[in-house]
């Protein structure tokens, strides 16, 4: 037996060895038999249309985080068919800034472009768009004063129905002046919750910074869900940027002055510049207030052609505390009297009566935001008054024993 097993390792090397040789010789092809490698996903068919560019310019007040909790929608221009709107949290400290924003469907001059590479530390990051994606809209947001959030503002947009695409996921890029080395950051947000014709994106949970005076880019693209999907990038710290200018629409070649709006839209129009203009002073009476401790003054604040409420901050909230009324009243209109009188009985029909003057009605007075203060402790001490759309006042308050 032992016999027979010697005479067949000799033909079971020969058999081994023949199996290495086929195996070894296709070397380099080890793809099985009648497979096929997977084909690059077939990018979205964007819809064409005219190049739009809207910038406008608003002011923006947000209150402590702690007054409330609900973060402040900004509608943002709209564009192309696009409706975009920024969800802002609230800082730690009360601000009020000034916001200027483009959104186009065209890439903004100033932008960074999309095949940006970078080196980060000892990670290469490569910022070009991810295969098959395709872009939808930017949004570029200058802000004068720096806002620190909480949270990075969350987003939506109502797009056109056209851009709405099955089996694909939409994302918003961002690419932060003050960290250029991470290029775009295709993975800032998203994927968007799609309801219909809306998108909305959780905002990023991260710290964000907004820095007063620098242009932050936004971009709205769309990539099939058979694409490999962008990934988040790395934490870095952010650089200190030189001021910038805010943004402004790019004129086209064709036009050499500002254009008219018409009711039908030119295809060389590229958007309209819409300028807020500068709020009125807002106005408190009294002026100055005097009151003992443990005593309250009524006081009102006005701001002409405005209808809303202020918001109020102590210089030194130890010294005393304000109490607006829960529901805020809303002031009575008292309408102008005008001056009528019975014409005269015409003596004859052919005389013309004398046409009856009436008088112009005045212009309505400003809303008075009223609310009183109470003395809490001896001392002098300042109270700001800001409106919503940034009018500005001040109430000298001293407080006695």
């Amino acid at each position: 037996m032992k016999l027979q097993l010697l005479r067949l390792v000799p033909a079971l090397l020969v058999v081994l060895g023949a199996l290495a040789v086929v195996n070894c010789g296709g070397g380099a092809n080890t793809t099985p038999v009648g497979s096929q490698a997977t084909p690059p996903p077939t990018p979205i068919p964007i819809p064409s249309s005219a190049p739009v560019t809207v910038v406008q310019q608003q002011p923006v007040v947000l209150l402590a985080a702690g007054v409330t909790s609900t973060p402040v929608a900004v509608a943002l221009p709209t564009a192309a068919g696009f409706a975009p709107t920024m969800l802002l949290p609230l800082p730690q400290t009360a601000t009020t800034t000034q916001l200027t924003v483009l959104v186009s469907n065209v890439t903004p001059s100033s932008a960074p472009p999309l095949s940006l590479a970078r080196f980060v530390q000892a990670h290469r990051r490569t910022a070009a768009l991810p295969t098959g994606a395709a872009m939808l809209l930017y949004t570029e947001i200058y802000s004068t004063a720096a806002l620190t959030l909480p949270t990075a503002p969350g987003f939506s947009f109502t797009i056109p129905s056209a851009d709405v695409f099955a089996n694909a996921n939409y994302y918003l890029a961002l690419y932060d002046p003050t960290r250029p080395s991470l290029g775009w950051q295709y993975r800032f947000e998203g994927p968007a919750t799609v309801t219909g014709s809306t998108l909305a994106f959780a905002p990023n949970r991260a710290p964000f910074t907004l820095a007063g005076s620098l242009n932050y880019y936004f971009a709205l693209y769309v990539i099939p869900q058979a694409s490999v999907q962008p990934t988040p990038a790395p934490s870095v710290s952010p650089t200190t940027v030189p001021t910038q200018a805010p943004p402004m629409p790019t004129p086209t070649s064709a036009s050499t002055s500002t254009p008219t709006p018409t009711s039908t839209p030119s295809a060389l129009a590229i958007g309209i510049t819409i300028t807020v203009p500068t709020p009125a002073p807002v106005v408190c009476s009294p002026a100055a207030v005097v009151v003992a401790v443990n005593h309250t003054v009524s006081v009102g604040c006005s701001e002409a052609v405005y209808v809303g409420a202020f918001q109020l901050v102590f210089a030194n909230p130890a010294l005393a505390t304000v109490t607006v009324p829960t529901p805020f009243p809303v002031p009575s209109t008292t309408p102008t009297s005008v001056a009528t009188s019975t014409p005269a009985p015409t003596p004859t029909p052919a005389s013309t009566p004398t046409p009856t003057p009436v008088s112009s009605p005045s212009s309505p007075s400003p809303q008075v935001f009223p609310f009183t203060i109470t003395g809490v402790q001896a001392g002098t001490t300042t109270l700001s008054v800001t409106a919503l759309d940034g009018g500005v006042g001040s109430l000298s308050i001293t407080v006695t024993p």
